[in-house]
C-alpha cells in the first residue's frame, strides 16, 4: 500500500550533533576506502562507525569556526556559552542509548539509521563502488561559518519523491512536493504552528500545492479548539482532526503512520537551525526580521532550471527585478489563495528534479552546496543588509548608552558612504554587524530584566511550562530558570549554558558535559541544574551529572577567597539557632563544634536541582554526597528543589522585600545544616520545606504566595520589544 504522509529524521534530532557526526564520519572514510570496506552490514565499516558513536561520550568536541550569529568574542564573557551550540557548533555532543551495553546488530543499526539522516540531507551518500562518502554539501556543512544556510539550501532542494523515497511506497503520481516549502508558507500564513497542527496536517500533504487546503483545515481546527471547553475538549477537537485524516487517507488507498510526533519535534528543532525560525510560546514562528527573506524563499517560483548549477554571484537564480532571463521570476508566482470556498489546489507548482532515480545525477544536484542561489547572496543585496543592520545598531547603541550612562548618547550609522562592492568582503561585513548587534541586543535585554515585575512574569510562566503550553518544555524551563535568576539581579555573571537563537528564545538544552546555569554572586556560586523529569529515571539521567558539575565547580573556584560571610564559619554552614526560635537561618547553634574542617578553604559552591517533584532515590544520591563525602572525599552540596519550593522562596522578592545576595545564602546554609543533621534522604527532603517555611517567616511573608493569573506561553520580554525609559 502506498504510504499517505513523508517523514522527517529524528536520529539525531539535533542538527549540531549531525555536524559533529559528520566529522567523524570524514575521518573515517579515507581508512574505509584504503582497507576495501564498503558501506554495507559485514564489510566492517558500519560497525566502526557504530563503536565510534558510541565514544564519542568521551572524547572532547572539535573545534571549528563558530557561526557567524553567535560568535562568543563580541558578546563579551557572561555570553560565551553562546557560541557553545547556537546554530553553530556543539561544545559536547554525546550518544546516547537506553541500554549500558549494545550488541555488534545494535551498533550497526544505529550507524545505518545516521547514515540515512546524511543522505536525507543531501550530505553523504554511496558511490558506484559501494563506499561511503560525503557529498560537497556534507562538507561544506561541517567546515562554513554559516552552516545554517548551507542546511537551508538542502531544505529548499529536500522533495518527494527523491532517491530515498521513492517507487511503489511514494509513487510519482501521488507525491510532487517540496515539504520545507509547503510547511514553511503555513507557518507563515498562520502566525505559526504548534508541533501538535505539524503532527496532525503537515506531513499528509503529498503536493506543494496541497498547503492552501491545509491551512483552511488548520483554521477550521483551531476554531473548533476555541469553542471546546477545558483540555478534554481541546483533546477531542484534535482527535476528530486525526481520525478525520485517518479516514480520509484510507478511503484514497494510503497508509500513514500511527503517530507523527516525533517527526514534528525534530523537524521544528531543524528548521529553526535555519536561522529563519523562531518559537513564540507553542508555535514556531518566523524569526523577527527574517520575514522579507523566507517570502522570497517561499513565494517566487523559479525556472526549471532550479536543478542547474547555480550561475555567478552577480546572476542570482532568484531574479527580483521580474525582468526575466535564467532563473528569472515566473510571471505566475505560486500562491495559496487561502480562505478559498472550497480551497483551491493551484497549478504551476515548482518543478521536481526529475531524474532522482539516478542516484549519481541526483546526489550531484543534491549535494551541491551552492544550489540554488539565495535571494540575498548578490553585492547588492548585501549592501542593503549592511545598511539597514547599521542603522538598527546606531538605536540599540544609543538605547545602550542611556540605561548605562542615564543621560541620552547621539549616535548614527558608522558605515562610509561607499562599500566595497566583492562579495565575500561584504559577507564578512555583514556577519560582523550581524554579531554586533546580537550583542547590544543581549545587554538590553539582560538590563531590561532586572525588575521585580520580570520577576513575577518568570515565577508565574513556570505555570505555562509545566502544562507543556510551549513548543520544548524541557528548555523552556532551562529558558525560564535563566530568566528567574537574571530579574533577581545582584548577581556579578549569570552564565548559561542554553542556546538562544536571535530572538532570544531558547534554541537547544544545555549539553551534557556543563550545568545548565551558573549564577556567580562573588561571594559564593549556584550551580543551577533543571530537569522535567519526575520518575525513577531521574536519579539515573540527572543525579550523576549533578553532582559532577559542583565537583567541577568545586575544582573551578577553589582558589578563590571567599570573603567574610555571616553564613559561613569554618568552610561549613552556619546552622540555625538551637534556642527554639524558629525563621533565624544562619545563626550558629551554640553547640557547633569550631574545629578543623577538611573543607575550610574551600569556596562556596551550591548545587540547585530543581524539578517538579523530587524522587526518593535522587535525594538518597544528594544526601549521601553531602553528609557521607563519597566523591573524591569531597562535600558535595546538591540542593533537591521543586519548582513549588523555589517560586515561594523567590516571591517576596517580587516586590514585598529588596533581593539581597545573603538572602539566598543563608536559605542555602540552612538547607545544607539540615542535610547534615538528617539521617535519609527523606528526612532531608522533609527539613527541607520545614527550613524554607522558617526563612519566609524570617523574611516576614507568608509561606503561600498569592495566586497570580495564568502565566499566557508568550515572550514576556523578547529582544524585539524593549521598553523605551
Amino acid at each position: 500500500m502506498p504510504s499517505g504522509n513523508w517523514s522527517f529524521p529524528c536520529s539525531p534530532r539535533n542538527p549540531a550533533k549531525v555536524r559533529e557526526e559528520l566529522r567523524l564520519l570524514a575521518t573515517l572514510i579515507p581508512s574505509w576506502r584504503a582497507r576495501g570496506l564498503p558501506w554495507s552490514p559485514r564489510s566492517g565499516a558500519q560497525l566502526e562507525f557504530g563503536h565510534r558513536l558510541r565514544l564519542m561520550a568521551d572524547e572532547p568536541p572539535s573545534l571549528a569556526p563558530a557561526g557567524p550569529r553567535h560568535q562568543a568574542a563580541e558578546l563579551g564573557p557572561s555570553w560565551e556559552p553562546l557560541a557553545a551550540e547556537a546554530g553553530d557548533e556543539p561544545t559536547a555532543l554525546r550518544f546516547q542509548t537506553q541500554s549500558p551495553v549494545l550488541s555488534d546488530d545494535h551498533l550497526r543499526w544505529t550507524a545505518r539509521a545516521r547514515f540515512g539522516t546524511y543522505k536525507f540531507f543531501g550530505f553523504a551518500c554511496v558511490d558506484a563502488h559501494g563506499y561511503a562518502q560525503l557529498t560537497p554539501a556534507g562538507e561544506r556543512f561541517i567546515t562554513s561559518p554559516r552552516p545554517g544556510e548551507v542546511l537551508l539550501r538542502q531544505l529548499l532542494k529536500w522533495q518527494y519523491p527523491d532517491n530515498q523515497h521513492r517507487g511503489r511506497r511514494w509513487p510519482a503520481e501521488d507525491f510532487a512536493i517540496y515539504p520545507f516549502i509547503a510547511t514553511a508558507r503555513l507557518i507563515a500564513e498562520l502566525d505559526g504552528l504548534t508541533k501538535r497542527e505539524i503532527a496532525l496536517f503537515c506531513f499528509t500533504m503529498r503536493r506543494t500545492e496541497d498547503a492552501a487546503a491545509t491551512a483552511e483545515a488548520i483554521r477550521q481546527l483551531r476554531a473548533r479548539e476555541s469553542l471546546a471547553v477545558g483540555r478534554a475538549g481541546k483533546a477531542r477537537a484534535r482527535r476528530h482532526a486525526l481520525h478525520s485524516a485517518r479516514a480520509r487517507s484510507a478511503t484514497e488507498g494510503h497508509r500513514v503512520v500511527a503517530s507523527m510526533d516525533d517527526y514534528a519535534d525534530a523537524l521544528v528543532r531543524y528548521f529553526r537551525y535555519t536561522g529563519l525560525f523562531s518559537v513564540r510560546g507553542a508555535r514556531i514562528v518566523v524569526a523577527s526580521g527574517r520575514e522579507a527573506e523566507l517570502e522570497e524563499l517561499i513565494y517566487d517560483a523559479p525556472s526549471p532550471s532550479f536543478g542547474t548549477p547555480h550561475p555567478s554571484k552577480e546572476a542570482p537564480l532568484f531574479s527580483l527585478d521580474g525582468r526575466g532571463g535564467q532563473g528569472a521570476r515566473s510571471s505566475h508566482p505560486i500562491q495559496l489563495a487561502l480562505g478559498e470556498t472550497p480551497p483551491v489546489r493551484l497549478a504551476q507548482p515548482r518543478p521536481l528534479f526529475a531524474e532522482y532515480a539516478d542516484a549519481e545525477r541526483f546526489y550531484a544536484y543534491y549535494g551541491d552546496p551552492s544550489c540554488p542561489r539565495l535571494p540575498w547572496e548578490s553585492p547588492s543585496r548585501l549592501q542593503e543588509i549592511a545598511r539597514t543592520l547599521d542603522a538598527e545598531i546606531a538605536v540599540l547603541s544609543a538605547r545602550e548608552a542611556r540605561r548605562r550612562t542615564g543621560r541620552a548618547v547621539l549616535t548614527g550609522p558608522q558605515l562610509p558612504a561607499t562599500l566595497p562592492s566583492d562579495y565575500e568582503t561584504l559577507v564578512s561585513l555583514v556577519d560582523r554587524l550581524r554579531r554586533r548587534k546580537l550583542r547590544l541586543e543581549h545587554a538590553l535585554y539582560a538590563a531590561e530584566s532586572r525588575t521585580p515585575q520580570r520577576l513575577r512574569e518568570a515565577l508565574d510562566f513556570y505555570d505555562a511550562i509545566l502544562a507543556r503550553e510551549v513548543i520544548d518544555p524541557p528548555t523552556f524551563l532551562e529558558w525560564n530558570t535563566w530568566r528567574v535568576f537574571l530579574a533577581l539581579d545582584q548577581a556579578r555573571e549569570i552564565v548559561p549554558h542554553l542556546a538562544l537563537d536571535d530572538d532570544l528564545q531558547p534554541l537547544s538544552p544545555a549539553q551534557g558535559n556543563q550545568p545548565d546555569l551558573e549564577i556567580d554572586y562573588g561571594s559564593f556560586v549556584v550551580v543551577a541544574e533543571v530537569t522535567l523529569r519526575t520518575g525513577a529515571d531521574q536519579r539515573q539521567a540527572e543525579a550523576r551529572p549533578v553532582t559532577r558539575h559542583v565537583l567541577e565547580a568545586q575544582r573551578r573556584y577553589e582558589h578563590r577567597s571567599p570573603g567574610r560571610s555571616e553564613a559561613w564559619a569554618g568552610g561549613r554552614p552556619r546552622e540555625p539557632s538551637g534556642s527554639g526560635e524558629p525563621g533565624r537561618p544562619g545563626e550558629r547553634a551554640a553547640s557547633e563544634p569550631v574545629g578543623p574542617d577538611p573543607d575550610a578553604l574551600a569556596f562556596p559552591v551550591y548545587g540547585l536541582f530543581l524539578a517538579p517533584r523530587i524522587h526518593a532515590d535522587t535525594a538518597v544520591d544528594f544526601f549521601v554526597a553531602l553528609k557521607h563525602r563519597v566523591i573524591e572525599r569531597r562535600r558535595v552540596v546538591a540542593i533537591p528543589l521543586t519548582l513549588r519550593q523555589l517560586t515561594t522562596a523567590l516571591h517576596p522578592f517580587t516586590g514585598a522585600v529588596a533581593f539581597a545576595p545573603h538572602h539566598l545564602r543563608h536559605l542555602l546554609d540552612a538547607f545544607v545544616a539540615r542535610g547534615l543533621e538528617a539521617e535519609t534522604g527523606d528526612e532531608w527532603l522533609e527539613a527541607i520545606d520545614v527550613t524554607l517555611r522558617h526563612w519566609l517567616a524570617a523574611l516576614g511573608v507568608s509561606a503561600t504566595p498569592p495566586r497570580s493569573a495564568r502565566a499566557m506561553p508568550l515572550p514576556l520580554f523578547g529582544a524585539p520589544s524593549f521598553r523605551v525609559e
